[in-house]
């Protein structure tokens, strides 16, 4: 993690990996806090404080899942 807005924010997060993982640690996880989504891959490390974390404001983040629910992303 960076010292960019958010990333500092996300460390207090609890992260969670996809209810559509298997048992491996080959997986994505997500993490909520203050307003912002941290998207991590749970492959890089298994502490979640030291994995590379994509900081994305929640409610963008909320905008993505909805177009991809909705088949706006898929071609």
């Amino acid at each position: 993690m960076t010292d960019q807005p958010g990333f500092q924010i996300l460390r207090t997060a609890h992260y969670r990996k996809s209810s559509r993982s298997s048992g491996a640690q080959e997986c994505v996880a997500i993490g909520h806090a203050a307003g912002w989504t941290g998207v991590q891959d749970t492959k890089e490390h298994p502490d979640s404080g030291r994995r590379t974390t994509l900081a994305v404001p929640t409610q963008h983040f909320a905008a993505f899942l909805t177009a991809l629910a909705g088949g706006q992303l898929i071609r």
